[in-house]
């Protein structure tokens, strides 16, 4: 009878959710901060929540903004000395996740350079292969009025086509400024680009993908394009606008 509860309750217990199930194999921690997270239950299980939240909202999102948002994250988590402070550090991240596609009705200070550095790649004709390599979009943003915010963005593409683009975009709503434009040709075309604020995020919205056929190159788009609301790769973007300038 005693060796049946204990297959009972063994069955039972494989059956729950893992406490300490970390988003990566705790029998590979090596850093401290690894070490510090599969050594306690709640913090190893809010990584493993963290994962999986991270994983579908970058399924949903530019995951390269979310991305460049998150290891940003990460460094100021590493500076944790022990698991409470990993705990409110998870949880906040978490609480971030949850609102970052929420529209933001009060953005408060937008001006600013954003930039977001994402994988891309370039045709080598010697090779006859596409090589990797690391670009950078930057979006600039500076407010003229209380309904008007002037834009300019410059997005690369597959093989470095590139988008540019310039102008201002009038406010339609709490957290959506809007450009239009009507397109030079035999067709009446509407350029319309709208600038979502998000909680975590500033996200391009090209209607009809129009904007692109003026603006970008044949590889490179705008809609969709997401900027972590923050001022990474911002060095990054004045200097590439320097070397224009020259």
């Amino acid at each position: 009878m005693k060796r049946l509860f204990l297959m009972l309750v063994s069955v039972l217990l494989a059956g729950l959710p893992q406490a300490q199930a970390a988003s990566f194999d705790c029998a590979k921690a090596r850093t401290r901060v690894e070490k510090l997270i599969c050594g306690d239950g709640t913090v190893s299980g809010l990584d493993d929540q963290l994962g999986r939240a991270f994983k579908q909202l970058a399924a949903e999102v530019d995951a390269a903004a979310l991305r460049q948002d998150q290891l940003a994250w990460m460094a100021e988590r590493n500076r944790c000395a022990d698991a409470s402070c990993l705990a409110r550090s998870y949880r906040a991240r978490l609480q971030r996740l949850a609102s970052w596609r929420q529209d933001d009705p009060n953005p408060g200070q937008l001006s600013g350079l954003y930039g977001t550095r994402r994988p891309n790649g370039v045709f080598n004709p010697d090779t006859q292969q596409y090589e990797p390599l690391q670009t950078v979009d930057c979006l600039s943003l500076r407010r003229k009025s209380d309904s008007e915010i002037e834009f300019h963005l410059a997005l690369v593409g597959g093989n470095i086509h590139t988008c540019e683009m310039s102008g201002v975009a009038r406010k339609v709503d709490a957290s959506t400024y809007e450009y239009r434009e009507m397109l030079d040709g035999p067709e009446k075309r509407e350029c319309r680009l709208s600038i979502h604020v998000r909680q975590g995020f500033i996200e391009l919205k090209d209607a009809g993908l129009v904007c692109r056929q003026d603006y970008c190159g044949a590889r490179a788009g705008i809609d969709g394009v997401g900027f972590a609301r923050g001022d990474a790769n911002a060095g990054e973007c004045r200097r590439l606008n320097e070397e224009k300038r020259r």
